[in-house]
């Protein structure tokens, strides 16, 4: 699924099954991927620079508050 979106939110996670600790273990395998076009399946998308948008998120994270998320 959708792990991150443009300007770095992130899907919902108030949801049955969700878990933040999952969340955050994986979207730091995307760290340092160098990744150029980043196309979500929803909202908008980025043909270059996708990596700013994966760091943003994964930036908030580290600081233990989470993303703007998805609705």
């Amino acid at each position: 699924g959708d792990v991150v979106f443009y300007d770095g939110e992130i899907g919902l996670l108030n949801y049955w099954g969700s878990n933040l600790a999952d969340y955050r273990s994986y979207i730091n395998r995307l760290a340092n991927l160098s990744v150029d076009v980043l196309l979500p399946g929803h909202k908008l998308f980025t043909l270059r620079d996708g990596q700013q948008h994966i760091d943003r998120a994964i930036s908030a994270l580290k600081k233990l508050s989470v993303p703007p998320t998805f609705i």
